[in-house]
């Protein structure tokens, strides 16, 4: 054989073993590939889902925002259904006969983008639970987006803004000016502009620190003026028309754990400093501790004076000097016929409900009922042509206090109406009157930071501390007044010394304020709001560091945000905003 021939048959059997390895390299490879295309496929799949997912989130969010646009464009919107609005539009809308509206009605959805007719575009329906736009100011939304086939749901609270989203607010941060305390009654020693910037002429004309375009500003005049000082701590936000005070007391600023905002036109483009904080947003030499939260700039909002409107609100009405004591879900009520002219209590029904326990007869004296839940309680004023001062005892037995100077005043004589007020609550019920409210003792919430119970305090003048003095300024009976209570949240006195009151607090004309501010007290004692506080003016609490009075300890419920106690009034030109949202399974009557 010749060596060319042995080659070729060495060449041919290396050919076979080639191909069989080309081939099976070929199969591989054709695996790899098809094992990645289907993880493309299956990939591009997933990642359509998850734009149809968030598409249809984005969709759902939309609703939430055209509801808020047409809300804040006509604050009565929603009082009556809209039947031209698409997105309510369905089989079971509750009163959906008015728009001819059925069981056979197609749910409507309207387009994100306005004028779309793809079946498939991003769209959004919504329906509205309105059980609490009159009380409170809230509103919860359910709203549905869809995307490609896909739907995602969200459910919301949507709320009117108010001075309870802090806890703190005042329009003006002087005295009262019918504080005859701090100012005379004649304004004798005031000059005619002085009692107008000051608000002797009424708050409507008077003027804030800062200077507005006209040129006007109280810092040009001998107003009384009241100021934060070391030791006070302010737990959640503030808001002030005006232009705070701060003063350092043994080397301690008073304390803002959160963002202060003012009117003061000067507080915008801070810096990055406490000091320039300072320097900007408060009073020339004042100080504060921002704890690092930078103050802000926004324009004035002003409280809405609703006070005669609670006359109307369904609850329980009674004329005349009145006290409560609240035990869980029950209080205990004293509404005399010698201070309330024969009166018996009128029970309002809310619509649709049942009208509420108030007490029978014309002489209450200490009858025990319901609390009204989610309802008002509103104290006004006799018809009684002369009204008198109360003689010792007269509203409940104690009250008024032997030689109590704090009941000699014209706005608290016996057919006034007045409210004295003390206890542990159980419920939601918001207290109102025509002219102050004055806490007699401790008012906790049975079911503590965490529980269902709220409580407002509306007052058209004030609303004050109980704080009896006699007329040489020597107090009386300190060791009773004001009553203690235990404070269920944290099974002891709370503050330890000093008083809690756990409410909304509103004095839509006048303060909030400790009777007899300067007299006794003192010794580190706490004013413990738990909750929020707005007011025409600065009411004073104590004087010094504590040396008389009460330290300011305030710390903002969190759940004012989401809820409110029934019929507390809200901003005079109130905008409604989003409170709250979250993620629910979307129902199956919206699928299809």
């Amino acid at each position: 054989m010749s060596r060319r021939g042995a080659l070729r048959r060495l060449r041919g059997g290396d050919e076979g073993s080639t191909l069989v390895l080309v081939v099976g390299t070929m199969v591989v490879l054709s695996l790899v590939l098809l094992t990645t295309l289907g993880y493309v496929v299956r990939s591009q799949k997933y990642a359509r889902n998850d734009q149809d997912q968030a598409s249809a989130m984005s969709a759902a969010q939309s609703g939430v925002e055209e509801l808020l646009s047409r809300l804040n464009a006509n604050s009565a919107y929603g009082s009556t259904l809209d039947c031209s609005n698409t997105a309510l539009q369905g089989p079971t809308v509750p009163g959906g006969t008015a728009c001819g509206w059925g069981s056979t009605t197609a749910v409507g959805w309207v387009p994100v983008v306005p004028g779309s007719t793809d079946p498939t575009a991003a769209a959004f329906h919504y329906s509205l639970d309105l059980s609490t736009r009159l009380a409170q100011g809230r509103i919860t939304v359910t709203a549905t987006g869809r995307s490609n086939g896909v739907y995602q749901t969200v459910q919301s609270i949507v709320g009117e803004q108010g001075a309870s989203d802090y806890v703190y607010y005042t329009d003006f941060e002087s005295a009262d000016p019918t504080n005859t305390a701090v100012y005379p009654s004649s304004w004798s020693g005031y000059s005619s502009a002085a009692k107008t910037a000051c608000g002797g002429n009424g708050y409507d004309k008077a003027y804030h620190w800062w200077r507005d375009s006209s040129g006007h500003a109280r810092s040009d005049y001998s107003c009384k003026e009241i100021t934060f000082i070391g030791g006070d701590v302010i737990d959640g936000k503030v808001f002030t028309n005006d232009t705070i005070w701060g003063s350092a007391s043994g080397g301690v600023k008073p304390s803002f754990l959160s963002q202060v905002t003012t009117a003061n036109p000067s507080c915008v483009k801070l810096g990055a400093t406490n000091s320039d904080w300072e320097q900007k947003c408060l009073r020339s030499g004042s100080v504060a501790n921002f704890n690092s939260i930078a103050p802000q700039y926004h324009a004035p909002d002003y409280l809405s004076d609703t006070s005669d409107a609670f006359a109307a609100y369904p609850g329980c009405h009674y004329v005349g000097a009145t006290r409560i004591i609240f035990n869980g879900t029950q209080m205990k009520v004293w509404n005399r016929s010698t201070a309330n002219g024969g009166t018996a209590p009128v029970a309002v029904a809310k619509s649709g409900g049942s009208a509420p326990s108030c007490g029978t007869g014309t002489d209450i004296n200490g009858q025990t009922v319901a609390i009204p839940s989610g309802l008002v309680i509103y104290v006004g004023d006799s018809t009684k042509a002369t009204p008198g001062a109360c003689s010792t005892g007269q509203i409940d037995g104690t009250l008024p206090l032997a030689n109590d100077v704090t009941m000699t005043t014209t706005n608290k004589r016996c057919e006034k109406g007045n409210l004295y007020v003390e206890g542990a609550f159980d419920g939601q019920v918001t207290l109102a009157t025509s002219q102050s409210i004055v806490v007699t003792g401790d008012l906790v919430r049975s079911g503590g930071p965490t529980g269902d119970d709220l409580l407002g305090l509306v007052a058209q003048n004030s609303v004050e501390i109980f704080h009896p003095v006699k007329a040489d300024g020597s107090e009386i009976d300190t060791a009773t007044w004001p009553h203690r209570i235990t404070d269920p949240a944290v099974g002891a006195l709370n503050p330890t010394k000093g008083i809690q009151v756990a409410a909304a607090i509103q004095t839509l004309q006048h303060s909030f304020y400790v009777q007899e501010y300067d007299e006794g007290y003192g010794g580190g004692k706490k004013l413990y709001v738990a909750g929020s506080i707005a007011q025409r003016w600065r009411g004073a609490v104590g004087t010094g560091s504590g040396s008389t009075g009460y330290l300011k300890n305030y710390s903002y419920d969190q759940r004012l945000t989401y809820v409110l106690p029934p019929y507390l009034p809200r901003w005079k030109d109130s905008r409604w905003s989003l409170r709250s949202l979250g993620e629910i399974p979307t129902p199956g009557s919206l699928k299809g």
